[in-house]
């Protein structure tokens, strides 16, 4: 699967294999020497990942018609990205737990 990169402050790229509708997001990472995180979405048509592609906005429209409407598991992309597969959503709310468990 190859990957476009697109302007935004969190999405680095984007990949999407039209034979299977699955759509990766790769995140730019949080902290140097973090290598960014990759997400799976599965079932995504092809006009959604066109849209996303296009939009005027990528990180608010990864949000509304993305992230809302489809379930996202990380995906192992190569050996500095830990093979568990997370669900997108739960990873942060982990991260905001722990947030305020420090403040």
């Amino acid at each position: 699967m190859d990957y476009i990169p697109v302007k935004s402050s969190n999405v680095a790229s984007i990949g999407y294999d039209p034979a299977t509708e699955e759509l990766h997001v790769a995140f730019k990472p949080h902290k140097e020497g973090d290598p960014g995180r990759v997400y799976s979405y599965a079932g995504v048509p092809y006009e959604k990942y066109r849209a996303f592609l296009n939009a005027e906005s990528v990180g608010s429209h990864f949000a509304t018609f993305i992230r809302a409407n489809y379930e996202g598991h990380r995906i192992d992309s190569g050996k500095d990205v830990p093979k568990k597969e997370e669900r997108h959503g739960e990873e942060r709310k982990e991260e905001g737990k722990k947030a305020k468990r420090i403040s």
